[in-house]
Formats: structure tokens, sequence, C-alpha cells
């Protein structure tokens, strides 16, 4: 089974998405990526490690462009 977009406010995983949509599960993928890799790195004064993240997701790549995404139905999640 793969990745879930998980709407339980309770649920530690929650990011803000109150249904499951395609839309919401490509950006709780991106945001559960992104802690993982801040989570990932060694206490102390250690030079900082690459990551690429590869996505197909439009409003993922939009987030971080010059142009941002305008969240309509996303906005709690963006």
């Amino acid at each position: 089974m793969g990745p879930c977009v998980v709407s339980d406010p309770t649920n530690r995983a929650w990011v803000g998405a109150l249904r499951p949509t395609s839309n919401r599960g490509e950006l709780s993928a991106f945001y559960h990526a992104l802690r993982w890799i801040l989570s990932s790195r060694p206490p102390g004064p250690v030079p900082p490690r690459s990551f690429n993240i590869l996505t197909d997701s439009e409003i993922c790549v939009r987030l971080f462009a010059d142009n941002p995404v305008k969240g309509r139905c996303n906005k709690d999640l963006i």
C-alpha cells in the first residue's frame, strides 16, 4: 500500500488536508519529504547535505518557483 492523505486532525501525520484529493496527496508527500530531510540532519556543526526531491506535481513545483501557486481549495494545507 502506498502513501495516503491523512484527513484526521488528531493523527500526528496530519498536515491540514480535510479530505483526500490528488493535490492534497502530492502536497502531503512533499511536506513529509521535507520534514524527513530536516529530521535526518545530525546534531552539531556538520556540513550541509544535498537532497533531490523528484516530483511531477505542478502544484509542488510551483510552491518553490518564482510564480507560486495561489491556493483556492488547499489554502490551509499550502
